[in-house]
């Protein structure tokens, strides 16, 4: 599962052999859900900070912009449906959301 940011950057996670990895532009770190640290936070100028830390050494850090899908201000949906570093940094928040992750690309690779 991957995106773009709006510069260009690469950003993902994936599941091989029951390991999780972060990708970030050409590196592939794997990880275990105790070691990694993802924090997504709001900025004083309207942006987001995304930052992921494995065993404490920043990988990742990205200041940008949330996309607004038009939809949000026609359909009153919530900006943050559509923010996929926000979705991301949800999915890594905690140990139990990774291996939950890792367990349902384990299923969805043995379907």
């Amino acid at each position: 599962m991957g995106g773009f940011s709006e510069d260009g950057q690469l950003i993902g996670i994936s599941v091989d052999s029951n390991k999780f990895f972060f990708i970030y532009n050409e590196k592939k770190y794997e990880a275990i859900p105790d070691e990694i640290i993802c924090i997504n936070e709001r900025t004083d100028n309207g942006k987001r900070n995304f930052q992921v830390k494995i065993t404490d050494k920043v990988v990742c850090d990205i200041t940008y912009k949330p996309y607004i899908s038009p939809f949000v201000l026609t359909f009153g949906d919530d900006e943050d449906e559509f923010d996929y570093f926000l979705y991301l940094s949800n999915l890594m928040l905690s140990k139990d959301s990774m291996l939950s992750f890792i367990k349902g690309m384990n299923r969805l690779k043995n379907s």
